[in-house]
């Protein structure tokens, strides 16, 4: 690496450059030009968690390759949402929620074939499925008087959101 360039670089990174490959070099360098020199502000030294940087690289790197336009595109698009939302703008402005209309082509009865192949289907894309609780606090909105955490989550059990997510040994 040239001399002028490791003047661009922060102190962490650069006591670093010597545990990195240079597809990892050529991120840190795209990161540091995109303005993200705050992700290494805070690295260990060398010898400290060095598999936790490669694996930071490793994450970068799939987010490059998948990501349209790769990093510089998706700090453009960050700033740019940012931007517009400190602005006040709202995303959904002139969306209209709606109820799908019933019965879209398919009506499917438990048990028979082409319920299970969209069961099938649905249990396959499941593991790509996440639920959030956005924030903690009371679950007045809801309706519920405790923390949102003790809403129930199935009716059949009773059990909380807490007691499913942990599951049945709570």
């Amino acid at each position: 690496m040239a001399s002028h360039e490791e003047d661009n670089w922060p102190e962490p990174l650069l006591a670093n450059a010597s545990l990195l490959n240079p597809s990892e070099i050529s991120l840190a360098k795209l990161l540091l030009k995109c303005g993200q020199s705050h992700l290494f502000a805070e690295w260990d030294p060398l010898g400290t968690a060095d598999e936790k940087k490669h694996e930071l690289f490793a994450q970068l790197q799939s987010m490059h390759e998948a990501y349209p336009g790769g990093i510089e595109a998706y700090v453009q698009n960050a700033r740019r949402l940012l931007a517009a939302s400190a602005a006040g703008a709202n995303p959904l402005e002139g969306w209209t929620p709606s109820v799908p209309p019933e019965g879209l082509g398919v009506q499917l009865t438990p048990g028979d074939a082409e319920f299970e192949r969209y069961e099938k289907l649905g249990l396959e894309a499941a593991v790509y499925l996440a639920f959030a609780v956005p924030a903690g606090g009371l679950g007045e909105r809801l309706g519920y008087s405790g923390v949102k955490f003790s809403v129930p989550a199935e009716i059949s059990s009773g059990a909380s959101v807490l007691q499913v997510r942990l599951g049945s040994g709570f």
